[in-house]
């Protein structure tokens, strides 16, 4: 904790100098010794979340941090564009509707409409679940380059459940079905007795940003019922896509009917 502290008290003394800190100065300000200090420092350049300046030998912050502060906002104007939808298909469908984006080999829940019928599970905001076996997760992680997959998911992959997928290989087939379908489903693989289905959210560049996701016992979402639900889904997903100025294309509800 204590190192979580102390880099947080140089990007934040970094952040107030215009000129930057050089190692001498930044060490007097925050009472580091010189090596703790320099030692901090080479690891926070490494992530590019400083930058040195070779000729005054100042620190300065990072193009990582604009790229976090990017991201921090997208996710926070997606959670304001989102919700009207969110609610609109959770009142339509009476089922959770959840808002996910993913972070590393994590799926994190920013925004949940929860269902007016009575449910033993709920995604509450914050939530971290796994990304390759949550349908939040695989409707994201689908739409990644394979390399970016390869990088982000862990190996081995941990199976949560005995429908797990932990094969790499396989996995990365079903991902070529989620693509091809526009939607992710998971059948118990992340929570047994728990179905959910989750479509991807995609930004101008075909870039996908997140997903929306239903969560519901596995009873209530039977073959018959996602057959109704997956277009409302999918719409919902392309509504959400193009107010972020996406072009339709790969969210065609209608083009999902018959796959369900």
């Amino acid at each position: 904790m204590q190192t979580i502290d102390r880099t947080v008290e140089i990007l934040n003394a970094v952040s107030t100098a215009p000129s930057g800190l050089t190692l001498t100065a930044l060490c007097s300000e925050l009472a580091l010794p010189k090596t703790t200090g320099y030692r901090m420092l080479q690891a926070l350049v490494k992530h590019d979340l400083l930058r040195k300046d070779d000729l005054t030998k100042a620190y300065r912050l990072g193009p990582a941090l604009l790229t976090l502060g990017a991201n921090s906002l997208a996710q926070w104007d997606l959670r304001a564009i989102a919700r009207p939808y969110l609610q609109q298909l959770s009142q339509s469908i009476h089922e959770t509707v959840c808002l996910n984006v993913l972070y590393r080999d994590r799926v994190i829940c920013l925004e949940t409409i929860e269902s007016d019928r009575s449910s033993p599970f709920v995604v509450r905001v914050g939530r971290e679940m796994e990304a390759h076996c949550s349908a939040s997760g695989k409707a994201i992680a689908a739409f990644l380059p394979e390399a970016h997959i390869r990088r982000a998911l862990p190996r081995p992959l941990r199976q949560c459940t005995d429908q797990t997928i932990t094969d790499f290989d396989a996995l990365l087939r079903h991902f070529a079905t989620v693509r091809a379908q526009g939607y992710a489903l998971c059948d118990g693989e992340l929570e047994v007795g728990v179905r959910a289905i989750a479509a991807p959210l995609m930004q101008n560049g075909r870039q996908v940003v997140g997903s929306v996701a239903v969560v519901a016992p596995a009873q209530r979402l039977d073959r018959e019922a996602r057959g109704q639900l997956v277009p409302q889904l999918i719409e919902t997903a392309r509504q959400i896509s193009m107010r972020m100025g996406y072009q339709p294309g790969i969210l065609n509800p209608q083009a999902v009917r018959a796959q369900v």
